[in-house]
């Protein structure tokens, strides 16, 4: 109850409705991403490699997507949180499965409510659906600032339509 109130008040104050205004439009603008990409969806192939743990030896999947910049081939590392060691089991599901699946950036914008500015930027989720066209999605990260900055233009040149 306290919360309708409360936003009641901020549209009849002009300030606060010139303001919540603009921030709607804002987010008006990035695109919807619910739901199953397209074709037409900048995408970037996932692909995998094994490697050894450090300390026990054991053989682990990475992951990682890789392009051409400057005419070389660069590589962008990416992991899941740490939180989330079961989503691994899920990306090598989709590799035994559907053999590999594919990182789409999902685009969002939220305000932060200390400063008011609208922040944007880009999540990543590998997408793949099952046999009867169920989207099945895990959310990944770059691994370091630079795996960020190769994703970025990878995925950039990609929404070209030029070939990573």
């Amino acid at each position: 109850m306290e919360k309708n109130k409360d936003k009641a008040g901020m549209t009849e104050n002009p300030e606060l409705a010139a303001e919540f205004a603009a921030m709607q439009a804002a987010l008006n603008e990035t695109p919807e991403t619910e739901g199953a990409a397209t074709d037409e969806t900048p995408h970037l192939k996932l692909e995998r490699e094994r490697f050894k743990g450090r300390d026990n030896g054991v053989s682990y999947w990475g992951y990682y997507v890789r392009g051409r910049m400057f005419g070389e081939e660069v590589r962008a590392t990416l992991k899941l949180s740490a939180d989330d060691s079961r989503g691994y089991k899920l990306l090598d599901l989709f590799y035994t499965a559907k053999g590999g699946a594919d990182l789409y950036a999902i685009p969002y914008a939220r305000k932060d409510e200390a400063t008011g500015r609208i922040m944007r930027g880009h999540s990543y989720e590998v997408q793949t659906t099952d046999e009867d066209g169920e989207l099945l999605t895990v959310r990944i990260y770059p691994s370091k600032a630079s795996d960020k900055s190769v994703l970025e233009y990878l995925f950039r040149k990609a929404a070209k339509g030029v070939a990573v």
